[in-house]
Parts: C-alpha cells; structure tokens; sequence
C-alpha cells in the first residue's frame, strides 16, 4: 500500500497538477483538500498521513502551517511565483523540511520527498538564500531558532534556563496547558525527549569544526550547489559525478564542518560568510 499525501491548498488545475505528479512518483497516494479540516469532515484516517505538501494560498494568505503545524509529519512547502518570502520564512520555522519550486523535475520532486520522510532539509536556492540573508541580519540565529515559531521559541529558553511550565506560564501570560502544548512541540521540532536534552539543545554552542583539513574543490562544489537547492541527483547531474560520490564528498563536508544535516550545513555556511 502507498504512502500518503496531502497536498493542501486552493483547489484549482495547479493543485490537480502536483497531486498528479505526487502520484506519478509511485510512491504515494496523493489526497487533495484546501485544509486539513476538510478531512476531519470526512472522517479521515490521519494516522495514515506520513507527509504534507503545503501551498500557498494567496486568498485567505494563511501562515504557513496554520492548519499543517499541528501534525507530527514531515511537511513540505510549494515555492511558487506568487509566494511571499514571509510565507516560506514562517514555513520553514514551523517545522517545515523542505521547499520545492514548481513546477519541477520528477527527479527533483522524488528527491525532496526521500529528504523530507528522513527529516533532512531540502531548499530551493530562493528558500536557501532567504535563510543565509536573514541569519545575516544581526546575530545569526541557532538551529533551533529556525524551526520553531516565535512563541515556542520564548518557552524554550525558558525552558532551558531550568524554569517550570508553572513559571513559564506566569511570566509569559498563557496557561499551563498551553505551555505543555508549546513544549511538545518544542520535543517535536527538535528531536527531544526530556526537558534536559532540550536544554542542552539550546544551550550548546556552534562546534568547532574538526581538525581534518579544509574541503577539497569536489566538496566545495557539492556544498555550493547544496546551498543553491539542489538535491543529491541533481547535483550529480550538475557534476557529472556518480550519486555516490555525490554522497561521499557530502559525507567528508559534514564531518570536516562538524554538521549533521543539509539544515546545519546552510547555517554554519551562512554563520562563516558573516565573519
């Protein structure tokens, strides 16, 4: 049996057109609605859901992961025309993965797809630079601050400096409900269990990278084009290199550059060209 996908946003030929190409995948069954309350109306298993593909609607001009944020599947944003940068940018904060420009390539839709279900980040080069321009606005943001909204972000430091949600509460005016809602989240985006990895999480400083020499010229090129949006086939393609190698140069960057994810890539890239 597929997996599923919901491709939520308004309805209309473009809609239809990236629910085809979801399908045309062969790896999903693609569920079409303009927002997530439409299947509750139909009593719909969202148990079934293993990922979302989020449009923008440029009527109701919804934030991003208004009616999506809520599900703990990965989602994935669609980079359109007439997208605002706030829309990505709020996107991306709420726990988003992955932004694909549309229309694209099968081979680029197959890609962000595998990178979304394994919780790597994948970016067109508009969502990419957005991030590195707004990191360089002032004091770059941790990689926590990227994913989580602005209120999460006020209970996590919180958090991490050891106060209770009881406190939490108080200080910040909302009730011990919601604060145990934020902090759910919080575990979510960030891949936490307990109170103290987040803690942890948001305290650690940037690593050093490790002492293993700087990139070659065949990881500098990956990295580049990684920045600029492209996927592991799609840079092979670029390089006229082998998937594998592709994987490999990707592999020695991350090790020499002390990141673990295409995420933490474009932030310490983003961190470095500031200095």
């Amino acid at each position: 049996m597929n997996e599923i996908m919901v491709v939520v946003g308004p309805a209309g030929m473009e809609r239809e057109a990236i629910q085809r190409s979801v399908e045309m995948t062969g790896e999903f069954t693609a569920v079409a609605v303009s927002t997530l309350r439409e299947l509750t109306r139909r009593k719909f298993d969202m148990s079934r859901i293993t990922c979302i593909l989020e449009m923008y609607d440029a009527k109701t001009n919804s934030s991003a992961g208004k009616f999506t944020g809520r599900l703990s599947v990965p989602r994935m944003l669609v980079e359109t025309s007439d997208v605002p940068d706030t829309w990505l940018i709020e996107g991306l904060r709420s726990g988003a993965v992955a932004v694909i420009a549309w229309p694209c390539l099968a081979n680029e839709l197959r890609a962000a797809l595998k990178a979304a279900r394994q919780g790597e980040a994948y970016l067109t080069p508009k969502a990419g630079g957005l991030l590195v321009s707004g990191m360089r606005n002032g004091r770059p943001p941790r990689l926590w601050e990227l994913v989580l909204t602005p209120r999460e972000r006020q209970v996590a430091q919180r958090l991490a400096d050891g106060e209770m949600n009881k406190e939490i509460a108080r200080t910040l005016r909302i009730s011990e409900r919601t604060v145990e809602s934020h902090v759910t989240n919080i575990y979510r985006k960030l891949r936490v269990q307990s109170r103290a990895e987040a803690a942890v999480r948001i305290n650690q400083k940037p690593k050093a990278p490790p002492s293993a020499g700087p990139l070659t010229d065949g990881e500098q090129q990956v990295v580049a084009a990684i920045l600029q949006g492209h996927g592991n086939d799609a840079i092979a393609d670029r390089l006229q290199i082998s998937r594998h190698t592709v994987e490999t140069h990707l592999t020695h960057a991350y090790q020499k550059l002390g990141v673990r994810s295409r995420t933490e890539l474009i932030a310490h890239q983003a961190e470095s060209a500031k200095k």
